[in-house]
């Protein structure tokens, strides 16, 4: 079966952006994170993000709902795909790509799908859901 719609979803917000808000906001040189980039976790608030994904992957109807899920290697992002699926209840295999790291090279997969941005979803706290179909 081929691939019809692409569901892309940017990571919750995480602690990296919670200390890149506070650096800029205190006017810092540095941006306090204890961990490597790929290591940052979820903020509270991304956890929440991820959850309202969840909720609106639940309410779409049974055809529209993914078979599979992609994401980055990043921790914030494998947390909020999992927590998106845990809030739909939905058991999809989970493909981790090192491909997915940047959101440039998500945006050039898409083309090489041959997909085009259908619609902008705004997602509930400042979440954003990019939709692509296939053309048939």
């Amino acid at each position: 079966m081929a691939l019809t719609e692409l569901i892309l979803v940017r990571h919750g917000q995480s602690e990296g952006n919670v200390a890149a808000e506070a650096a800029l906001r205190d006017d810092l040189e540095r941006i306090d994170v204890p961990v490597r980039d790929p290591d940052i976790e979820l903020s509270e608030l991304g956890r929440r993000q991820a959850a309202a994904v969840g909720t609106w992957l639940a309410k779409q109807p049974a055809d529209d709902q993914p078979d599979v899920t992609w994401t980055s290697p990043y921790r914030r992002a494998r947390q909020t795909g999992q927590i998106a699926l845990d809030e739909a209840s939905l058991e999809l295999p989970v493909l981790v790509d090192e491909r997915l790291r940047d959101r440039d090279m998500v945006s050039t997969l898409a083309r090489a799908c041959g997909l085009a941005l259908t619609r902008r979803v705004a997602m509930p706290a400042n979440n954003l859901m990019l939709l692509f179909r296939r053309d048939v």
